[in-house]
Protein backbone atom coordinates (compact mmCIF):
# COMPACT_ATOMS: atom_id res chain seq x y z
CA UNK A 1 0.00 0.00 0.00
CA UNK A 2 1.43 3.68 -1.06
CA UNK A 3 1.80 6.80 1.90
CA UNK A 4 0.07 8.93 1.09
CA UNK A 5 2.71 12.09 1.60
CA UNK A 6 -0.08 14.78 1.35
CA UNK A 7 -1.09 14.27 5.09
CA UNK A 8 2.39 15.30 6.03
CA UNK A 9 2.93 18.30 3.75
CA UNK A 10 3.51 21.36 5.16
CA UNK A 11 2.07 24.54 4.13
CA UNK A 12 4.29 27.38 2.59
CA UNK A 13 4.75 30.00 5.30
CA UNK A 14 3.49 33.27 4.09
CA UNK A 15 5.77 36.10 2.67
CA UNK A 16 7.70 38.15 4.96
CA UNK A 17 6.52 40.84 2.46
CA UNK A 18 2.88 40.28 3.79
CA UNK A 19 3.97 39.49 7.09
CA UNK A 20 5.70 42.94 7.54
CA UNK A 21 2.50 45.19 5.82
CA UNK A 22 0.07 43.30 8.14
CA UNK A 23 2.33 44.06 11.09
CA UNK A 24 2.54 48.13 10.11
CA UNK A 25 -0.92 47.80 9.27
CA UNK A 26 -2.24 46.58 12.52
CA UNK A 27 0.77 49.06 13.97
CA UNK A 28 -1.12 52.23 12.34
CA UNK A 29 -4.25 51.26 13.75
CA UNK A 30 -3.07 51.42 16.97
CA UNK A 31 -1.62 54.83 16.54
CA UNK A 32 -5.02 55.61 15.10
CA UNK A 33 -7.28 54.74 18.14
CA UNK A 34 -5.00 56.21 20.56
CA UNK A 35 -4.22 59.86 18.38
CA UNK A 36 -8.81 59.02 18.67
CA UNK A 37 -8.88 59.25 22.22
CA UNK A 38 -6.19 61.49 22.29
CA UNK A 39 -8.74 64.14 20.26
CA UNK A 40 -10.96 63.45 22.50
CA UNK A 41 -9.90 64.11 25.60
CA UNK A 42 -8.07 67.36 24.63
CA UNK A 43 -10.58 68.25 22.04
CA UNK A 44 -7.76 69.53 19.29
CA UNK A 45 -7.12 72.25 21.56
CA UNK A 46 -3.15 72.96 21.81
CA UNK A 47 -2.34 71.87 25.62
CA UNK A 48 0.62 74.63 25.94
CA UNK A 49 -1.24 77.57 24.28
CA UNK A 50 -5.16 76.78 24.46
CA UNK A 51 -5.63 77.68 20.42
CA UNK A 52 -8.00 75.53 18.89
CA UNK A 53 -6.19 73.51 16.38
CA UNK A 54 -6.56 71.92 12.41
CA UNK A 55 -4.80 69.49 10.70
CA UNK A 56 -2.68 70.56 7.94
CA UNK A 57 -3.25 74.48 8.61
CA UNK A 58 -0.56 76.40 6.64
CA UNK A 59 0.07 78.56 9.94
CA UNK A 60 2.31 76.41 12.68
CA UNK A 61 0.70 77.82 15.51
CA UNK A 62 -2.49 76.65 14.41
CA UNK A 63 -1.47 73.01 12.90
CA UNK A 64 -2.60 70.28 14.81
CA UNK A 65 0.64 67.64 15.92
CA UNK A 66 0.87 65.39 18.90
CA UNK A 67 4.25 65.10 20.82
CA UNK A 68 5.17 61.72 22.50
CA UNK A 69 6.42 62.19 26.36
CA UNK A 70 7.92 58.59 25.57
CA UNK A 71 9.83 59.50 22.41
CA UNK A 72 8.81 56.80 19.61
CA UNK A 73 11.92 56.06 18.54
CA UNK A 74 13.25 54.52 22.31
CA UNK A 75 10.33 53.21 23.25
CA UNK A 76 8.22 51.58 21.01
CA UNK A 77 6.07 49.53 23.40
CA UNK A 78 4.72 52.97 24.54
CA UNK A 79 3.85 54.28 20.85
CA UNK A 80 -0.02 53.87 21.00
CA UNK A 81 -0.13 54.40 24.66
CA UNK A 82 -2.76 57.44 25.00
CA UNK A 83 -1.27 58.52 28.53
CA UNK A 84 1.88 59.73 27.07
CA UNK A 85 0.55 61.49 24.06
CA UNK A 86 -0.28 65.14 24.35
CA UNK A 87 -2.16 67.17 22.16
CA UNK A 88 -0.08 70.72 20.79
CA UNK A 89 0.64 72.63 17.77
CA UNK A 90 3.13 72.17 15.70
CA UNK A 91 5.04 74.96 16.79
CA UNK A 92 5.10 73.81 20.22
CA UNK A 93 6.00 70.37 19.18
CA UNK A 94 9.24 71.64 17.40
CA UNK A 95 9.95 73.20 20.91
CA UNK A 96 9.07 70.60 23.23
CA UNK A 97 11.56 68.05 20.90
CA UNK A 98 14.32 71.14 20.72
CA UNK A 99 14.01 70.68 24.83
CA UNK A 100 12.86 74.62 24.82
CA UNK A 101 9.69 74.07 26.44
CA UNK A 102 9.84 71.11 29.03
CA UNK A 103 6.46 69.35 30.21
CA UNK A 104 7.56 69.28 34.23
CA UNK A 105 5.99 67.14 37.06
CA UNK A 106 6.05 67.59 41.09
CA UNK A 107 8.83 68.71 42.16
CA UNK A 108 10.58 68.99 38.88
CA UNK A 109 10.52 65.46 38.45
CA UNK A 110 10.67 63.52 34.71
CA UNK A 111 7.11 62.96 33.51
CA UNK A 112 6.38 59.76 31.80
CA UNK A 113 2.81 60.30 31.78
CA UNK A 114 0.38 63.48 30.84
CA UNK A 115 -1.85 62.97 33.61
CA UNK A 116 1.74 63.61 36.01
CA UNK A 117 2.12 66.70 34.53
CA UNK A 118 2.31 70.02 36.69
CA UNK A 119 3.12 72.22 34.16
CA UNK A 120 4.97 73.35 31.18
CA UNK A 121 8.28 75.63 31.87
CA UNK A 122 10.83 77.34 29.36
CA UNK A 123 14.29 75.84 29.59
CA UNK A 124 16.02 78.69 30.62
CA UNK A 125 19.77 77.30 29.75
CA UNK A 126 18.44 77.88 26.23
CA UNK A 127 15.63 80.94 26.24
CA UNK A 128 16.47 84.08 28.17
CA UNK A 129 13.69 85.53 30.26
CA UNK A 130 12.07 87.83 28.41
CA UNK A 131 12.27 86.21 25.06
CA UNK A 132 9.68 83.84 25.12
CA UNK A 133 7.73 83.41 21.84
CA UNK A 134 4.04 83.42 23.66
CA UNK A 135 2.56 82.48 26.80
CA UNK A 136 2.60 79.44 28.45
CA UNK A 137 -0.98 78.81 29.53
CA UNK A 138 -1.78 77.85 33.16
CA UNK A 139 -1.59 73.96 33.02
CA UNK A 140 -5.04 72.19 33.30
CA UNK A 141 -5.14 68.22 33.56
Amino acid sequence: MPIDYSILALPKPLSSLVQRHWKRRAAAAKLSAAYAVVDARDGKRCRVTGVPLVADHPDLKRRLARHHLAKRSTHPAERANPDVILTVSEYVHRLMEDSVLIPEGADGATVRAVSQIVRVAWNRRLLPKGAEPFRVQAWRP
